[in-house]
Formats: structure tokens, C-alpha cells, sequence
């Protein structure tokens, strides 16, 4: 619930984090910027601890993203 928290070591740069209620799934993206928007990483995970990185082809890589958000579309998109 966001209300407790937990110090762990991890070997992903943290950057902004979404998650979703109804899963507790969570999207990462990490932002190395200033800098080459090739360097731009997403990563999914289903408890937050442990993460796994999308391929460059899952997205396009762009201007920095500051905030995520977790919306469920209507029609299962």
C-alpha cells in the first residue's frame, strides 16, 4: 500500500515508478539525462524487488519522462 517501505540493493538505476492496484505490478523507466535518449530503459516487475528490462523494441526512446501513471483502459487495451 505505499505506506511501508523497505531499504534493498539493486542493480537497476531507480527512476519513476508506476504500479498497478489491482496486480501490484509495477513499470520503471530509468533516465539517463542529460544525455543520449538511447541510453532510455524501461523495466517491468511483479514485486518491485527484482526487474526485468524491456528490449529497445518495446518502445521509443524520447525526451525524459518525469511521471508515470497506471491507467486501466477501457476494452482491455
Amino acid at each position: 500500500g505505499g505506506a511501508t517501505w523497505t531499504e534493498f540493493a539493486s542493480t537497476h538505476p531507480v527512476g519513476v515508478v508506476a504500479a498497478d492496484p489491482a496486480t501490484g505490478a509495477f513499470v520503471m523507466v530509468r533516465n539517463p539525462w542529460p544525455g543520449d535518449p538511447a541510453l532510455q530503459r524501461f523495466y517491468t516487475s511483479s514485486d518491485g524487488a527484482t526487474w526485468t528490462e524491456l528490449p529497445a523494441t518495446a518502445f521509443v526512446a524520447s525526451h525524459p519522462i518525469t511521471h508515470v501513471a497506471f491507467v486501466r483502459a477501457a476494452g482491455g487495451c
